[in-house]
């Protein structure tokens, strides 16, 4: 077996646990949409592609080790995922879509490793758990709203390759200081603070 297809067990709400084998490749979409009863700790190791809304609202999911070849988290395929708590993106991931660990409040360790060129809107939005963020130096874009609401989030170091920052990427976020490279985009409410002549002193220029 290499693949679940889309919508194979969605909405199944008397699945308690499943183990799924090492050789899958592709969960399709809403392959388990709000199994919200079911226990999962290892994704397959094979695995390389996660459709839409592949586990939204699996409450209980707790996945202990991401495979190491994952290519594409697609939008919403971990949404409302509570009881997840840590997310390590291995260097193969090529694409993290809109909303893909939207309020995953259990998430209390986050690491992505270079590879990864655009985090997409809202990807870990309402992800309350989240205190500390290194932005991998493959990372060009921060989408809109991307880490809205991460209320814990007290640490931010972003790469000087970013160069493309979203409306309201960060709002809600409790750091006071950040640095970026000075071609970088961004908007006036990027940011958790607003960025008046008198708070320039917060930035600095890491371009060279």
């Amino acid at each position: 077996v290499t693949t679940i297809g889309k919508k194979a067990f969605n909405e199944c709400a008397d699945i308690i646990r499943v183990t799924l084998p090492g050789s899958i490749e592709s969960i399709g979409e809403q392959a388990f949409y709000n199994c919200s009863k079911m226990e999962l700790t290892k994704l397959p190791s094979d695995l390389k592609n996660v459709d839409k809304e592949a586990f939204y609202s699996c409450y209980k999911i707790e996945i202990s080790k991401w495979p190491s070849g994952l290519e594409r988290i697609e939008e919403g395929a971990f949404e409302d995922c509570f009881a997840i708590k840590a997310v390590k993106l291995p260097s193969t991931l090529k694409k993290l879509d809109k909303r893909a660990f939207y309020s995953c409040t259990g998430i209390t360790e986050l690491t992505i490793k270079s590879g990864l060129e655009a985090i997409s809107a809202e990807a870990f939005a309402a992800c309350t758990g989240i205190k500390e963020l290194t932005v991998p130096k493959s990372v060009i874009s921060i989408g809109d709203s991307a880490f809205s609401g991460c209320d814990a989030l007290e640490s931010v170091e972003i790469s000087k390759n970013t160069l493309s920052i979203g409306a309201s990427a960060f709002t809600g976020c409790p750091f006071t200081e950040v640095k970026i490279n000075k071609r970088c985009s961004y908007q006036t409410n990027s940011f958790p603070f607003e960025l008046t002549e008198g708070q320039r002193s917060v930035w600095h220029d890491i371009s060279e």
